[in-house]
């Protein structure tokens, strides 16, 4: 049960990264800024909506400060206060993501994953916090995205 809710929350925060501007927000990022994130298929309400048994895409577009040789993906699902670490599907986002690294300084960036919304996920709301790391434990790239999976 544990495992489906921690891939629930992943998928969620995936999903909510994406079509909207306005829904996401940026976090604290000591080494770099999101420019721009898009989920899709997305949602242009306030909250991104998974629909079980589809594929979602993330799309974040960033630029780093820093030079780095290499990029780990941190997503946590915030329920009801709690912070719950999420297990990404590829957790080096310099591999198969769209990254080239090393990453350079001044440089802009474009991740991108694909995820599953699977029909055993519970349907919730939440918020996940993404982040991509630095080879010194800073944060390149941050964002809160609010989800919602449905049937």
């Amino acid at each position: 049960m544990q495992h489906h809710f921690e891939a629930a929350l992943l998928v969620c925060a995936i999903a909510l990264l994406g079509q909207c501007s306005a829904i996401w927000k940026s976090c604290n990022a000591d080494n770099g800024q999101v420019l721009d994130m898009r989920v899709t298929p997305g949602s242009d309400r306030e909250v991104y909506i998974l629909r079980k048994g589809t594929n979602v895409t993330l799309n974040i577009e960033f630029w780093s400060s820093v030079d780095s040789g290499s990029a780990k993906v941190r997503a946590h699902g915030m329920v009801m206060g709690v912070p719950i670490p999420l297990k990404m599907p590829n957790e080096d986002a310099c591999v198969d993501c769209g990254i080239s690294c090393p990453m350079r300084n001044g440089e802009k960036y474009l991740y991108k994953q694909g995820f599953e919304v699977k029909a055993s996920y519970p349907k919730m709301s939440a918020t996940i916090k993404w982040a991509l790391g630095d080879d010194n434990g800073g944060t390149v790239a941050c964002v809160l995205i609010p989800v919602e999976i449905v049937d």
